[in-house]
Order: C-alpha cells, then structure tokens, then sequence
C-alpha cells in the first residue's frame, strides 16, 4: 500500500516558515488520487490561505511539541473526528482507514459493536459511536496481519500518535 503521506516536516506548506516549538498551527489531511496527503499551515497563512473557509476533509489544531517529533498518546478526539468524517465508501483505501479506526475506537469503548453481517459478499459490522444514536455500517476489508500493520503506522505517521498494539 504506497499512501505517500508522511508526518509533519515542521514547516508551514505556505510560506516554508519554521514551526517552532510552543506555537500553534494547523494540520489538514486530505484523499487525493492515489493516497493521503498532510499539510502543516503557520497561523497566520491558515487564516490567509482562505483554507479554513474550504474545509479540507479533516484538519486540527496543534501545538509544536519539542525539536524531537515524538509519538504522543493517542487522542481520542481527534481519532474519533477522524473516523466521522471518513464516510462508508468503496474505495479501498478509506475502507482499510475506517475499518482500523472503527477497531481502535470499539477497543477505547468509544465505539460499541451492534451486530455483524454479511452482503453482496462483504463482511461488515454495524457500529455506534458513545453519545450518538446513528447506526453506522462499517465494511471489513479483510485486511491480513501485515495490511493493518501498515494502516497502523501510516496513521501513527500522519496523526504523530502512538495507536497501540493491534
């Protein structure tokens, strides 16, 4: 699975500024053809950039940590807006994502499983988020050990987070 997506380079993507430790700044996560791509906005060229008005697929605000990237526990918040804002779709990519994070969340019982099935030869689960009544039906891509491995560090990548063990 080639995403070509990475972790933050610490630099605005606008104007290649530093983002230094202690400042805030904004990260956007957006499906482009053929993978997931991160950008990092300095404050001031996020409120420029007109890219708040559009609303990427997913964003977050942050706050540069030390010099060192390190891996940050998980953040519930985020992974939860992640996996709301990441639709039941046919392509393989999201459906891999979302399968992971319905998993990772049904583990920190953010998520409570419903019921399982099958159709058109597809095996899902149907789920409901805590505090939320929406039923949502959540394919499984039948992912091997390695494939979800994969999903995990490329996430772990992306988010700067420490996501478990699978």
């Amino acid at each position: 699975m080639d995403w070509k997506i990475g972790k933050s380079n610490r630099r605005c993507c606008v104007c290649e500024a530093e983002l230094v430790m202690g400042e805030a700044f904004y990260s956007t996560l957006n499906q482009w053809e053929g993978g997931l791509e991160r950008r990092d906005f300095c404050l001031q060229c996020w409120q420029n950039s007109g890219e708040e008005k559009q609303r990427p697929d997913f964003f977050w605000r942050t706050t540069q940590a030390d010099d060192v990237p390190k891996k940050r526990s998980i953040d519930l918040e985020v992974v939860t807006d992640l996996f709301r804002k990441l639709p039941e779709s046919s392509d393989p990519m999201r459906q891999k994502v979302r399968y992971f994070l319905a998993l990772l969340l049904m583990r920190k019982r953010v998520v409570k499983l419903l019921s399982t099935g099958r159709e058109d030869e597809r095996d899902f689960m149907s789920i409901r988020l805590r505090g939320e009544e929406k039923e949502q039906r959540v394919t499984n891509p039948n992912l091997t050990q390695g494939e979800l491995d994969e999903v995990k560090a490329e996430l772990e990548l992306l988010l700067e987070m420490e996501l478990g063990q699978n």
